[in-house]
C-alpha cells in the first residue's frame, strides 16, 4: 500500500516525483493539451485514493 502511495504522491522523493507532479512538469501553457486539470487538487485526489485503497484491500482480506 505504501509503494502505490509513494508512486502517487512520491514518497520520501518529493512531490515532483509522483505521477501528479510529473504530469504537472510536462505542462507547456503554448499547448493546451498540455495543462493538468487536477493542478492544486493533490490533497483531495489523495483522499479518493486512499479510499479506493483501502476499499479494495477490505474487499481482498474479507474473500470467503
Amino acid at each position: 500500500l505504501q509503494k502505490c502511495k509513494d508512486k502517487f504522491d512520491g514518497g520520501t522523493k518529493g512531490l515532483a516525483a509522483g505521477c501528479i507532479g510529473k504530469l504537472e512538469g510536462k505542462q507547456d501553457p503554448t499547448k493546451p493539451k498540455t495543462i493538468c486539470s487536477v493542478t492544486g487538487d493533490l490533497g483531495a485526489l489523495e483522499d479518493k485514493v486512499d479510499a479506493f485503497v483501502t476499499a479494495v484491500v477490505s474487499e481482498i482480506q474479507n474473500t470467503p
